[in-house]
This record gives C-alpha cells, structure tokens and sequence, in this order.
C-alpha cells in the first residue's frame, strides 16, 4: 500500500473513532504514516501538536517488563525465582515465581479495588466525580507495605501459572521486587540503561504533561480530569516512545537470549511485560486519568511495527459480538496489509480463535454468494455431528474459515463454507485452505467431492478449478463441480 492510501485508511479510521493521538507506522526504516490527531485540550479546542508531553504511571506493563529484562540481563533475575527470594514478607512468595507475577499469573488477591474503590462508591457521588474519585485512588496506589497489610493473610485467589487474571496488587508487587533486585528506584535504572542510551531525552521522572488527560464514563462520555499527581508517574513524548519501539524490535537493549525468556507466552498470551496480539508483540504504559501508548512489532527485525500515544481515553463500542475500537480496527488493516503466506495451517475451531473467526469480514458483494461467518459457525453447531469448523491461522492472525461435512458411514464428504477474511484476499490463501480441506476429507475417506457454485461468482470458481475440480453441469444459476481425490 502506496503512503497516500495508508493516510486515506488511518485518517478515515482516526474520524471514525474521533480519536486525539500521534500515530506513527513503519515497515523496516521506512515510516509509512505519521500524524497527529484531534485535541490536546478538547475542551479549549486546543489541538494536539507531535512533540506534546503525556503522563504514564512508573508500574505500566512496559516499564515493568524493561526493569525485568535488564535484571535478567545482568543475572540478577530469573523468571523461575520464588518471591520469596525477594518479598520473603508476603506469606505466599515461595508459592509464587517471577514469572507467574509477571506474567499476570500469580493468584495475588485485589487491593485498591478491593479496599478503596467501595469506599468512594458509597459515598454517593455523580457518575463523573466518582470516576474521578476512582482515578485518583489508582494515580496514587499504596505503598506495597499498606497493600501487604490488605492481603497479606487472604489466601490466593487461584493456584499460581493455572489462570491469568490482572489484579491491582501485582503491578505493587513487581515494583517492589524490581527495586529491591535492582538496589534502587526503577526510573534510575531505566533512565539509566535505556533512556539516556537511546536518546530519549525528554523522557523525564514526575508528572508534567502538557495535554489534558480524560477518562470515559459508562456511556462512553468522556470525563476530563485535572493534571496527574507526580507519584508514580513519567512523562515522555511520542517521538521517545518510538525510539524506544524501533529499540525493541531490533533487540538493541539486551539480548536474544533474554528476549526469549521473555517472549515465552503463557496460553494466554500474555509474557513478561508483552504480549501476543494476532501474532504481534504488544505492550502498553498507561495512567489512570486515560493516558496510554500502546506499542506493537513484528517479532522479526525490519518487519511491521507502529505506535499509537493519546491522552484520552478511547471511544469503543460492541461490533459483532465483541468490543472494539480505533486500535483493534488498526491493528487489522496494518497486518492484512504486511499479510503473505508464511506458515499457514488449518486448526479446529475454538474458544482461543472464536472471537477472531467470527469477525471475519466478507469483501463488498460476496454477500450475494455465502453467509457470514457468523452465520457459518452457527449452522455448523446446529449440525455438529455431522459438520466440522476449522480456522485457517498464519503466524498468529486468523485468515479464514472452512467447514467440511464428514460423515464417513454414509460416505458424506462436502465443503460447506469457504471464507477468506476480504483483507486477506487475492494472496493465494483461498487454494491454500481448500487444499488443506481436501487432505483432511481424503484421510477420513473422501474418494471424491461435489458442490455448487453460483455461476456469477467467478472468482469462486476460478478457485476451485486451481485444486482440481472440474464443472459439469451448468443451470440458471449455479455450476456444478466435481473433483476427484
């Protein structure tokens, strides 16, 4: 894609959602889009410029997971280490590695919003002013001592590394692991192994933003908040941020080894202050009051990466079943567009590929010849005994959707639905997935096939003759295909 058409596609995204944040894309050291975005001050109307200074908390997943690959590094960490090595004062630590901590695995109960968020609730506040309230309580967390007298005696909430579930605790705990490992604050550690080195030089300790945060409330109004207290809190820019994601993606703060350690995802994607999404590694600095960074690359040096700052909270809405907004539907154009075959393979349908599978997108007027996924899942589970759904992935990011009735004592063998998500289309996937099809069909004994296509889908048609189907009969509005395994 052509850099006039990547602006066309992010600024129309960038209006759809009426976002205000820097947006920088880029393929190897090309930069394919950069720009900013909406307001640094809605209310004033005040736009946001590129060198605008936003405000994250000092426990967001980034900086955390950077003090524990430096600590790693330097053999001072090691993710099978026991807490109690380093918390030996929390009742549970020698049940609990570095790695369930912080691959958010622990079992650690709540804290704030076990021990202060009810309080604020129950001080019958509007919407607005609670929200507010509640920010300010998580801007501000306690100190790991007054965490630890909260739940120091409550047991875990589950065996450590048997679930994933984030808890308000844990980002307490791994700050004070960190600085006890590291022997000092984790802003000079970082400041000094990471920030200087890179050039980051207006990545700075305390608050001073020059933007003005903003929440959102249950209808998706958003909530302006004043200026973040210093506590716990950075400030940086854009252009920081993206220095240090090109570092990141080409391995230029610690090394291979390190980096696979932290790479090692749980079942549920989520690693050592990253994560996998669709196949890409994410990591995120957040504040309260609604200011994030969100930071995604391609494993592979040179590949796809980008980096998406606001200091608003984003807009999202439920869209097919599942909640969605500026940065998911960005995420999908950036990989469809990168997208070739590499390593596809058919997998069965399931809860880990469900939501992805049915958000699988028809190209404009396929309407006419198939159902949407939706809609092809949900007949093959009314015929599950008869009907299978598989979902074709390539490193990570789901490309289509096959379902194949297999019924071997009746000799039954059909492909019942072939979809190819439309920003996948054209790249040789569609002959790829059949082709897999036809191999499961021909093992459970399929000699040969049968099936119908509109006689105006052209493309469809074009498809199936590429793996070895041959028409047979034509009528008004369908052609009749057959192939031979």
């Amino acid at each position: 894609m052509e850099r006039e058409n990547w602006k066309r596609t992010i600024d129309a995204l960038a209006a759809k959602w009426d976002i205000s944040a820097a947006v920088t894309v880029w393929s190897g050291d090309e930069v394919l889009h950069d720009a900013v975005y909406g307001y640094a001050d809605r209310a004033a109307k005040r736009p946001l410029r590129e060198d605008q200074r936003y405000c994250f908390s000092i426990t967001s997943e980034l900086l955390l997971g950077l003090g524990a690959l430096l600590l790693m590094e330097e053999g001072r960490l090691r993710p099978g280490d026991r807490l109690d090595r380093y918390l030996p004062e929390y009742r549970h630590a020698g049940r609990i590695t570095v790695q369930n901590l912080f691959r958010r695995e622990s079992g650690i109960p709540e804290c704030i919003s076990a021990q202060l968020i009810p309080k604020i609730a129950e001080r019958g506040l509007d919407e607005h002013a609670r929200i507010a309230g509640e920010r300010a309580c998580k801007a501000v967390p306690p100190s790991f001592e007054q965490a630890l007298s909260w739940i120091g005696d409550k047991p875990l909430e589950y065996a450590p590394g048997t679930d994933c579930d984030y808890t308000d605790a844990e980002p307490l705990f791994m700050l004070r692991l960190l600085e006890r490992a590291a022997g000092r604050p984790l802003f000079e550690l970082l400041e000094e192994r990471v920030f200087r080195p890179l050039g980051m030089t207006h990545t700075t300790a305390g608050a001073q933003p020059d933007c003005m945060p903003s929440a959102r409330d249950a209808e998706q109004v958003l909530v302006p908040l004043p200026v973040p207290p210093d506590d716990y809190a950075l400030t940086t820019t854009h252009a920081d941020l993206c220095r240090l994601l090109g570092a990141l993606q080409e391995r230029a703060i610690v090394s291979e080894r390190t980096w696979r350690q932290t790479l090692r995802y749980n079942r549920h994607g989520q690693g050592m202050g990253f994560e996998d999404v669709n196949g890409l590694v994410c990591t995120e600095l957040e504040h309260p009051y609604g200011y994030q960074a969100t930071l995604l690359f391609d494993r592979k040096a040179g590949g796809l990466r980008y980096a998406v700052t606001t200091n608003e909270a984003m807009l999202s809405r439920m869209a097919g079943g599942q909640w969605t907004s500026f940065r998911p539907e960005l995420r999908t154009e950036l990989q469809a567009a990168f997208t070739r075959p590499t390593a596809p393979k058919l997998v069965r349908y399931s809860a880990k590929n469900a939501m992805e599978a049915m958000a699988i997108e028809l190209a404009p007027g396929q309407e006419r010849f198939v159902s949407d996924a939706r809609a092809c899942i949900g007949w093959a589970y009314a015929n599950r005994r008869s009907h299978r759904t598989y979902v074709l992935m390539d490193e990570g990011q789901v490309i289509g959707l096959l379902v194949l009735a297999i019924v071997p004592k009746e000799k039954r063998f059909e492909i019942a639905d072939v979809l190819i998500d439309r920003r996948y289309q054209g790249r040789g996937y569609g002959k790829i997935m059949i082709g897999m099809g036809l191999e499961i069909l021909k093992r459970y004994g399929a000699e040969e096939l049968m099936l119908y296509c509109a006689r105006d889908n052209i493309a469809a048609m074009r498809l199936y003759e590429s793996v070895g189907f041959v028409p047979e009969a034509l009528y008004s509005e369908v052609q009749r295909m057959r192939c031979r395994l």
